[in-house]
């Protein structure tokens, strides 16, 4: 198999993403969408994406030494590898058959109403992934993180995150996951470093709804109980974040924003999450600028990134929380 782009060198602090699935991001704003009738652009563009992808770009904005491990396809997979070199992004893509997928977001302006029309991917083989894994575990030096997730192609099995992780833990190196139904199920199986479900990925992990705070707390530490997960980042959208490991948990509260854009805001606070426990901070502080990243991200237009000036200003306006164990025992 050729590779593209595998002779990058590790650096110390880098920290590696995988996107199994990646895909071009089209994105368009219209006044609004007429039935039957042509709905002028207003706005259009395209950016590299998918999960892994998505944390690259942003800890590259944020300049975090990072590289973005995918596969790719066909004609937008070398547009997207084309994208990633204009922004400066350290990439590793094998290519595959078939096409890389795209997936098109659609922002009506007249309502703030954002429609998601997501392309299947390219079938993948065993081969593929196994060539790929092996590219991520010859960096050197080591990563601190790797960080991966996302939606698994055609082909992948389910367990292909937990296969994953498990080099991960031989090589010694933590793991972000992200990721949701049965590959978060199995991923969550091999102890990942931190997991960053949102409310609904972690009810359908833990098989019960869950509607409040004490609740959400209780299948949280439950996780970390039953599998090794260190920490559970679970997003909360507007309201941003609880933080929780063994010993403390957290609530993350940003102020209020108008929203431009909520594509990859929760990749924004993995970045953010990422950046900050890899330069030693604390859960609190962590989450805390996790948080900051991801608001900024909705503030910006599209797929486009987090500006760094906005994750300070938001940075000193999360409020924080600190939640009583007790609080996670209590349904």
């Amino acid at each position: 198999m050729r590779r593209v782009f595998c002779d990058v060198p590790g650096r110390p602090g880098l920290i590696a993403t995988l996107t199994l699935n990646p895909t071009l991001d089209d994105a368009v704003e219209t006044v609004s969408l007429i039935p039957d009738d042509v709905s002028p652009a207003r706005t259009v563009r395209i950016d590299p994406g998918g999960k892994g992808i998505n944390v690259s770009r942003t800890l590259h904005r944020l300049r975090v030494p990072t590289i973005a491990y995918a596969l790719i396809a066909g004609w937008s997979g070398h547009r997207l590898q084309d994208l990633l070199a204009a922004e400066g992004v350290a990439h590793c893509l094998s290519p595959i058959p078939g096409e890389t997928r795209v997936n098109l977001v659609i922002t009506t302006t007249a309502d703030n109403v954002q429609y998601h029309l997501h392309y299947p991917g390219p079938g993948v083989r065993h081969e593929d992934i196994t060539l790929l894994l092996a590219d991520m575990a010859a960096l050197d030096p080591k990563p601190v993180f790797w960080v991966q997730g996302g939606s698994l192609p055609p082909g992948a099995p389910a367990n292909t995150y937990a296969v994953a992780i498990q080099q991960a833990h031989r090589h010694g190196i933590p793991t972000i996951l992200d990721a949701d139904r049965e590959p978060l199920r199995l991923g969550v199986n091999a102890s990942p470093y931190l997991i960053k479900p949102n409310r609904y990925e972690l009810s359908r992990l833990v098989g019960q709804d869950l509607t409040t705070r004490p609740a959400m707390l209780a299948a949280a530490r439950s996780v970390i109980a039953t599998h090794g997960v260190q920490i559970v980042l679970l997003s909360l959208g507007a309201d941003g974040a609880l933080a929780i490991n063994r010993q403390e948990a957290w609530a993350l509260i940003p102020p209020p924003v108008t929203p431009v854009s909520r594509v990859g805001a929760g990749d924004a606070m993995v970045a953010g999450m990422a950046k900050a426990l890899a330069a030693g901070e604390t859960l609190v502080d962590a989450a805390r600028y996790a948080v900051a990243v991801g608001t900024a991200k909705v503030l910006s237009p599209g797929t486009a990134l987090a500006q760094v000036d906005e994750v300070q200003r938001l940075q000193a306006l999360i409020r924080v929380e600190k939640l009583d164990a007790a609080q996670s025992h209590t349904a």
